[in-house]
Order: structure tokens, then C-alpha cells, then sequence
């Protein structure tokens, strides 16, 4: 849902919407989800991406008109893992992905589900610098 648009939007609606009675109660959420989506894509809200340093651990934060989704929105996210980053950030920024697992406690699971949902994506992946770093 996040980074989606709205043609996105409505056409997932519209997929789950077809024998709605007859989907799994993930699938109903996942409708009724969609629907506030396209109800704030409308008004003009947007659904910011997951922040490294900006997203809560549970909580949605409103930030001007625009909404910036928690950690608990991944699937499968441990929630101590999300509680972990929000403290370990407190005290700076994270060097590297490697920095972030020691510092935050994150398993290899945690970190490809945030990989996948680009929260890592200005992160090397360890705090090595190499030549070229020091000459360029």
C-alpha cells in the first residue's frame, strides 16, 4: 500500500471487493484498509514511507498533512525489534546495517523485511571504509 498510487489503490480494491463474503478475514482487512487509503489519498493525505529515524514503533505519526506509518505495519516485524531501533536511535544515527543489528539487536529476519520495505536503503551494509572511500 505504501508508495502506491492512487490507480493502484483502486484497482487492489477492486480485486478484493469481487466475492468479498467469501474472503479470509485478512484478505476483508486488507479491503476495508485499502478503502482508508483511498479515502486519504483523496482528501490529500499521503502515506509516507517507513523512516529508519522517523517511524514509531506501533504508532502512526501525523507529520504536516501527511501520515508516517509504524514499524508494526511490516508483516512478521517483532514488535521488541521496532521498540529496540527507536531506542538505539536516540542515541545517533546508525553507521551501517551491521551497526544497526549490533546496536538494535535486529536478526538477519527483521533486517531483509526492512530491505524489502526500502527502510535500509541509504545504509551501507558495514562500517568498513575502503580506499576509494578515503580518496574520493
Amino acid at each position: 500500500i505504501i508508495g502506491k498510487s492512487l490507480a493502484e489503490i483502486r484497482k487492489s480494491k477492486e480485486y478484493y471487493f469481487t466475492d468479498l463474503n467469501k474472503r479470509n478475514p485478512r484478505e476483508k482487512k486488507l479491503f476495508y484498509i485499502l478503502e482508508i487509503v483511498e479515502e486519504m489519498m483523496l482528501r490529500g493525505v499521503q502515506l509516507l514511507p517507513i523512516d529508519l529515524y522517523k517511524s514509531d514503533a506501533k504508532l502512526f505519526l501525523p507529520e504536516g498533512k501527511n501520515v508516517r506509518p509504524p514499524f508494526a505495519v511490516i508483516p512478521k516485524f517483532p514488535q521488541t525489534t521496532a521498540e529496540n531501533i527507536v531506542k538505539a536511535r536516540k542515541n545517533g544515527e546508525f553507521l551501517a546495517r551491521e551497526d544497526l543489528a549490533v546496536k538494535a539487536d535486529v536478526k538477519q529476519a527483521a533486517m531483509e523485511a526492512l530491505a524489502n520495505f526500502h527502510v535500509l536503503d541509504n545504509l551501507p551494509e558495514q562500517n568498513q571504509m575502503d580506499l576509494t572511500d578515503l580518496l574520493g
